[in-house]
């Protein structure tokens, strides 16, 4: 199999992607507050499941398991929500 050499695009296809598509950045996202951020942490599916999880173990009897779950909650939301950085969105 041979290896064929790579050409890029041409300075006139470039400046004319440039002009009708705008330059190849990620924009900004705006300042969340903390509260939007919470909010949107309990909004996600998995969360939601975690704590609904957890819900069942405490009202079986299984405390351990619950609390467990409860601390799953707490890492899920500390490495989505308080980042600042805006997450995927799901669709």
């Amino acid at each position: 199999m041979a290896i064929q050499s790579m050409q890029g695009l041409s300075a006139e296809l470039a400046a004319r992607r440039l002009k009708e598509e705008g330059s190849n950045e990620l924009s900004v996202s705006q300042r969340r507050s903390s509260l939007d951020i919470v909010w949107e942490v309990v909004r996600e599916p998995m969360f939601l499941l975690l704590i609904g999880a957890g819900a069942i173990y405490l009202v079986l009897g299984d405390p351990r398991r619950g609390s467990h779950l409860a601390r799953l909650c707490g890492a899920h939301h500390g490495n989505h929500g308080l980042s600042g950085t805006p997450h995927r969105q799901h669709a």
